[in-house]
Order: structure tokens, then sequence, then C-alpha cells
């Protein structure tokens, strides 16, 4: 949950205040008479915003503590407090360095996988097409399977011999040669994910 609170002009906070220190709990009074009290999430010095964070009594479906979030802009507070400081670490850890070798392996394994659904996708086939097409795709190669347009009729061409014509079932492929030993395959394969839908 999140809410905003500011009071009204005239607030009689330091101006020595420049930072807060993420961690430590803040009482805060608006000049409505509203005392938020919480710990420091955030703070922006420049225009004098306070993240605080509250637990909260309830809690969620799953078990876990809820916690209200509430923006204070310090220019309409009228009493201030530090409850609690944490104090800053002396010596800061520095990350670990990227591992560009992985995120490149990753970025090339989704630009991989975005260019196999684009190839797999055609906007006017079925999802039953697509899915034989998919599957063909993954059992052969990429290289051995694609789409093959003729007027308003799209079909699934394998291994540049067997074609599977809409609405993509056993009744509907066809082979231009004796390719007998695939033509089976074929057949079986678009059985089996007929069958499953």
């Amino acid at each position: 949950m999140l809410k905003a609170i500011e009071g009204a002009k005239g607030s009689k906070i330091a101006e020595s205040l420049s930072c807060f220190t993420v961690g430590s709990t803040v009482r805060c009074k608006t000049c409505s008479d509203e005392e938020v009290l919480g710990k420091v999430v955030a703070f922006d010095a420049g225009t004098k915003l306070l993240m605080l964070e509250a637990p909260i009594k309830k809690r969620g479906a799953s078990g876990r503590m809820l916690c209200e979030r509430s923006i204070v802009n310090l220019n309409f507070c009228i009493d201030l407090e530090v409850v609690e400081e944490v104090a800053m670490p002396k010596k800061i850890p520095v990350p670990d360095a990227l591992d560009l070798q992985k995120l490149q392996k990753r970025f090339d394994n989704a630009v991989k996988q975005r260019l196999k659904f684009l190839k797999s996708y055609h906007p006017k086939v079925s999802p039953m097409g697509t899915a034989i097409y998919c599957q063909f795709a993954n059992y052969l190669g990429e290289d051995q399977v694609s789409w093959l347009e003729e007027d308003t009729k799209i079909s699934i061409f394998v291994k540049q011999q067997v074609i599977i014509d809409p609405p993509y079932g056993v009744a509907n492929i066809n082979t231009a040669t004796e390719a007998t030993k695939l033509l089976t395959y074929v057949q079986r394969i678009v059985q089996e994910i007929n069958s499953q839908n």
C-alpha cells in the first residue's frame, strides 16, 4: 500500500537534515496532525521526499507480513524525529564483476528463441498448424521445416519431401517422392499431436 502525506507550508524542520540512512527508523508529524513512524526506504534530498515503510497487522494470502509505504514531503512536516539511526558501513563491499560471457550467452539464447518463434509463427495458420510446425522444427531442426504458401492455403513442408496441408490432419499429408519412411514418421507425429488436442 502506498500513500502520500503532505501538510501545509511553513514547517520548522531544520534545513541541516540533508539525508537519511536507509533502514533508520523515523517519526514524522505533518501539520494535519498525522503521525507516521517507519523505516526509511528512500530519501530524495532535492525534493525532500522521504519514503517510509511500516508493517501492518494483517498478513497476505501467503502468510507474509504486509507493509504500508508512505511518502512524506518534509517541506510540510512540523516535527521530525530520528528514533533509531542505522550507521553507514565503513567499508562498502565491491560488487562482483559482471560475467560478460554469460550475459552474451543469455542474450544469444533469447535472440535464438525469438527467431525460432517468429519462424514458426504464421498469422494465417491455426494453433494446431503452429504446434505441428514447432514439433517438427524441434525434432528435425529448423532448417528442415518451412511454410509453403499457395494462394490462400498455407502448408507445412518437411524435409523438402512431405507436405502437410490444412487442417493439418493425417489425411492431409502428401508426398512428392517415395519417401515412405519419412511419410510414416510424419504421419505418426501428426497423429500424436492431433490426439493430444
